[in-house]
């Protein structure tokens, strides 16, 4: 099939590899690190909307000055592409391949391909690989974040890709909020219960209707990395010692009952939320409660995704190499200060590799993102960047 964006033609192949909601996926003839989103079955009105959305985030786009590592992170829109009788259709963005979900790490899926285990919460020293994980996915949200025009509104394991070097891949942008002086231009499209805060659970701001600050991402990242690193997610596991009545997670969530705050005292938890003393540092400790205990009354006070990072990068820079016991995947030493601490580089570190920190082992081939217009074969090949294994 042919289409065009504004630069010339391009040629797709017929069939779709996958689907998505109201979209196929289809890859591009000639240029294999690129693929088209294909919509189909929109009301006139919705795709005129997403239209001007596609457009604004092509030319407007958050990472367009940062690093190759952090570009090749979100897979953001590139270029529109119409039909013969150009009208538009959809956009070009960057293929992700040879990458699993994160759900598969969150979910404790006990089966993974053999170049992931590493990631299996029962290896030894898999919970530093994991905060490092969290750093990379912190790291493009604190730039998506930076203009203050973006917000994901769906942040969710299904939507983060995570290679076998623990880089990541953010996918889904389109269905993201674009606001500009704290006024909605275009709404988010979706958001995951599972993952959602709880002024959406209370329903006193609606997605669909009201401004989402960035707040909104801040907690929804917080849950992904509390399920990460403890293996639970933060409001499951739970049952109140004295109302029997509640039941559901949600009511956890709205009543805020995170099982570290104030209320804790009237909780029974799953063991695995017992690890939130002995695995984390006391500051890592103290942006979840800051998120999901102080930012349960007021949103405002929660960490920013600068914050999350800065955090993240002192967690890791305890101990270059802690040693695990695979029981229970917490330091099987006592912590001691790094003998060589390292301070976060806000703004100019670029995202690692999970398996080589810090720096990268070596960045084999690295590329800036280039429109279809402009890309030669030697260009494609070199979009994704490559990182050495260091054990």
């Amino acid at each position: 099939m042919i289409y065009y964006t504004k630069k010339g033609s391009i040629s797709v192949e017929d069939k779709p590899f996958a689907k998505g909601g109201q979209a196929f996926i289809h890859n591009v003839l000639h240029h294999k690190a690129l693929v088209v989103k294909i919509y189909s079955k929109l009301t006139p009105q919705k795709k005129q909307n997403l239209e001007q959305k596609i457009e604004y985030m092509v030319s407007h786009d958050p990472f367009k000055n940062s690093p190759v590592q952090i570009k090749e992170s979100a897979v953001w829109p590139i270029e529109s592409v119409y039909d013969a009788q150009k009208k538009w259709v959809g956009y070009v963005m960057p293929k992700v391949e040879h990458a699993i979900t994160l759900t598969k790490l969150t979910s404790g899926a006990k089966r993974l391909p053999a170049n992931f285990l590493k990631f299996k919460v029962d290896q030894v020293n898999s919970y530093n690989t994991r905060l490092k994980v969290l750093y990379n996915i912190s790291s493009v949200l604190s730039i998506l974040h930076s203009n203050q025009n973006y917000t994901l509104v769906d942040i969710k394991p299904d939507n983060v890709l995570l290679t076998d070097q623990g880089l990541i891949r953010i996918i889904d942008c389109d269905s993201i909020q674009i606001g500009q002086n704290k006024k909605v231009i275009h709404f988010a499209n979706v958001t995951t219960e599972e993952f959602a805060p709880p002024e959406h659970h209370n329903k006193k701001t609606d997605f669909t209707r009201d401004y989402i600050s960035s707040k909104w991402d801040s907690y929804q990242f917080g849950v992904i990395a509390y399920t990460l690193l403890l293996n639970i997610h933060p409001f499951f596991g739970l049952t109140h010692r004295t109302r029997k009545d509640i039941t559901s997670f949600e009511e956890y969530v709205t009543g805020g009952y995170f099982p570290h705050g104030l209320k804790k005292g009237e909780l029974n938890m799953a063991k695995p939320h017992l690890n939130f003393s002995l695995l984390l540092s006391s500051e890592l400790r103290n942006n979840f409660l800051k998120c999901f205990a102080d930012g349960h009354f007021n949103p405002e006070v929660r960490p920013t995704m600068t914050e999350w990072k800065t955090v993240l990068f002192k967690e890791i820079s305890l101990v270059d190499k802690r040693p695990m016991t695979i029981n229970v995947n917490q330091p099987s030493q006592p912590r001691k200060k790094s003998q060589n601490p390292v301070s976060p580089i806000l703004g100019s570190n670029p995202i690692q590799s999970a398996l080589s920190w810090p720096p990268l082992a070596q960045a084999v081939r690295t590329a800036t993102l280039k429109k279809p217009g402009n890309l030669s074969p030697q260009s494609i090949k070199s979009m994704q960047l490559a990182a050495a294994f260091s054990p």
